[in-house]
């Protein structure tokens, strides 16, 4: 985890600002959901985790060290 929370906010401020201008692929969690899903489960399949996690599970972990809320990244 990040001493300072900020710095990753204006990380993904910068890489989403960038996507808008070049029109790629859509950022944020939602744009995630299929990927990480999929890594989650296949690392609870292959014994990584020790039970399943669920992507809305990893976003508001994610969004609680960061002290925003899901809205805030996509």
């Amino acid at each position: 985890m990040t001493a300072d929370p900020r710095a990753v906010l204006a990380v993904y401020d910068a890489l989403a600002a960038k996507q808008a201008r070049a029109e790629l692929s859509p950022v944020g969690f939602q744009a995630l959901r299929g990927p990480i899903t999929a890594a989650a489960r296949y690392a609870y399949e292959q014994e990584v985790l020790p039970r399943r996690v669920e992507f809305d599970e990893l976003v508001e972990a994610t969004c609680s060290a960061l002290g925003v809320s899901a809205d805030r990244l996509g």
